[in-house]
């Protein structure tokens, strides 16, 4: 059974001698257009052009070119639909470009095009190109509501690439099998369908998570598939980057599993499709993929004890590297000389304004004018003083954060480290430990989880990327899960946060938190009922929390300092917020409101 396997993978990659074909039809597209003499047809053949310097060659930019030619052609004819096809296409080369911005405007016109036009396919494209600049979870947000919208409007041709971007996030949020699961189901959908290119992609995500797993058999079989469906449908980009991610794949086998990979029939000849793979390399932009080459190089030659060529790969790895973190810094720097520019217009401006009235007082000799245009110039120094002080203030804020960001990171990279090391071995030392010593040992280990616990506490509260409502309502609900569940009391949240646009400051962060706390910690002790429920509603510059749990009794508010209550209206009043008690037959609630 082995040998057959091996057999069908040495003849996937020995087929590939034919994937280094010569661009015969985008030469006879260029050929075409320059014969063509109607507009409409001249900008189809340019768009073609685009597509298969993308996605067959993977030179992104002679595809942005005619992309680009393809949109202004289409412009001028008002042809909107196929304005939104081009955007689509070069908000998708921009991704891989790592050109957020650009992508993200692409997209909006596209998108806004779509909504037009009430075409629900094209705003799924749209949605899927979204997911793909965003953070996991709100990605997965996105491509569940585009699953949702194709299957009403029964639109479902794109649902495999759904899938496949619904695996790829999970699988970024350590999730494996959820994202196992939406790769087996992209590869059905995908084959329902006769969608190659997208069970390729499929195949290949499975095979790499197997991959990780030590599962090298099967992960041989998901990517060699994914190879020779590149091949058949002429994407010899993809076909690039695939052949050193299974060269690498065959190394980590060799030496992971040695006895199992002895069983195949005969060795791979692992340079040889590297050799292939870089053929195709040299005539694509995509950097990611001569950086896998070279990698891939430079394992072989190691694994075969040849240290020199292994070294000269591994410094042009490194090269390449270099070369990605410069082209990042270059198009960071071009950015922030455009903003000092205009900036530097601005006060051209404002000086040309300045001037031309001093003139005029010159040329009048009235003295009214002349105290006018001294107003002029206490006005425009004026501005520029707030202007400068303006931006000092951003750039301060945005130091405060990136020390914040950065003072949370080490604290849980470092003191958590640390932390979480004592308590793993004070509990380790509590079952070894003799009758005489067990109590100490006990109260040790509950106090590195403690410290562990108030250290996680004090990172989420400086760490500036949680400065937002959502990441407070997540707390909370991580809070009241833990706290309510051992109790066995169920805990339910609702809020109208939407993403985590709604900014909120360190110091309300926390306050909120400390008081939901309290709230929370009474109701474990006095709630009588299976049931907890809060909920969170922001409203204008106003935020509103209301927590509400049973109780056995009506609760006397006078008399039940105990619970509490003091703290949560003292640290109300603290934030100029207002906060309100009421109970009921067998209820208790606690209202509070906070501006934003």
């Amino acid at each position: 059974m082995k040998t057959k396997v091996f057999v069908c993978l040495s003849f996937c990659i020995l087929f590939a001698e034919s994937l280094v074909a010569k661009r015969d039809s985008i030469d006879l597209l260029k050929s075409l257009a320059q014969e063509e003499q109607s507009t409409n047809k001249i900008a189809e053949l340019h768009y073609d052009i685009a597509v298969k310097y993308h996605r067959q060659e993977g030179s992104y930019d002679s595809a942005l070119f005619y992309a680009k030619k393809a949109y202004s052609n289409f412009k001028s004819m008002e042809a909107r639909s196929k304005q939104a096809k081009c955007l689509l296409e070069m908000a998708s080369i921009y991704v891989k470009q790592e050109k957020k911005e650009k992508c993200i405007s692409c997209n909006e016109k596209a998108y806004k095009i779509y909504q037009e036009l009430k075409d629900t396919l094209g705003i799924i494209l749209c949605l899927n190109i979204q997911s793909r600049i965003l953070d996991p979870k709100d990605a997965i947000k996105i491509e569940k509501k585009a699953i949702v919208l194709g299957k009403r409007a029964n639109v479902n041709e794109y649902i495999g690439t759904n899938y496949i971007n619904l695996g790829y996030n999970y699988e970024e949020l350590g999730n494996v099998d959820s994202a196992e699961y939406y790769y087996v189901l992209a590869i059905k959908e995908a084959r329902f369908r006769k969608d190659k290119i997208t069970e390729a992609f499929a195949n290949f995500n499975l095979g790499t998570i197997l991959k990780k797993q030590k599962k090298f058999k099967e992960a041989c079989i998901y990517i060699s598939q994914a190879l020779n469906l590149f091949k058949e449908n002429k994407q010899q980009a993809n076909v690039g980057w695939v052949i050193p991610e299974l060269v690498k794949l065959f190394i980590f086998w060799k030496k992971e599993k040695p006895y199992e990979y002895a069983q195949l029939a005969e060795h791979p000849p692992l340079l040889s499709w590297l050799n292939k793979s870089e053929n195709i390399c040299n005539k694509s932009d995509d950097l990611g993929a001569k950086i896998s080459l070279e990698e891939a190089y430079s394992l072989c030659y190691e694994a075969n004890n040849n240290y020199k060529l292994s070294n000269i790969h591994l410094q042009k790895l490194l090269k390449l590297k270099d070369r990605r973190t410069e082209k990042q810094t270059i198009e960071a720097t071009a950015k922030f000389a455009e903003e000092l520019k205009t900036i530097d217009q601005e006060k051209e401006i404002i000086k040309l304004n300045a001037d031309k009235k001093i003139e005029k007082a010159k040329a009048n000799r009235n003295l009214s004018i002349f105290v006018l245009i001294l107003l002029g110039l206490l006005a425009s120094a004026y501005f520029i003083y707030k202007r400068i002080k303006y931006r000092n203030l951003k750039e301060q804020e945005e130091r405060d954060k990136n020390f914040r960001s950065k003072l949370s990171s080490n604290l849980h990279d470092d003191v958590g480290t640390i932390l979480t090391s004592l308590s793993m071995q004070s509990e380790l030392l509590e079952i070894k430990a003799s009758k005489e010593y067990k109590g100490t040992v006990s109260k040790i280990a509950n106090m590195s989880r403690d410290a562990t616990r108030r250290m996680r506490n004090t990172v989420w509260a400086i760490d500036s990327r949680k400065d937002n409502v959502m990441d407070l309502a997540y707390r909370m609900i991580d809070f009241a899960d833990d706290m309510l569940g051992a109790k066995e009391i169920e805990f339910q949240l609702k809020h109208n946060i939407e993403g985590k646009a709604d900014k909120i400051s360190a110091e309300l962060r926390q306050n909120i938190f400390l008081i939901f706390k309290e709230a929370i910690t009474n109701a474990a002790k006095y709630c009588s009922g299976e049931l907890v429920t809060a909920s969170l509603n922001k409203s204008g510059d106003k935020l509103a929390l209301i927590i509400t749990n049973e109780t056995k009794k009506i609760v006397d508010i006078a008399q039940a300092s105990g619970l509490g209550l003091s703290n949560i209206q003292k640290r109300t009043e603290e934030m100029n917020g207002l906060c309100k008690f009421e109970t009921g037959q067998k209820s208790f609630q606690v209202k509070l409101s906070f501006p934003l």
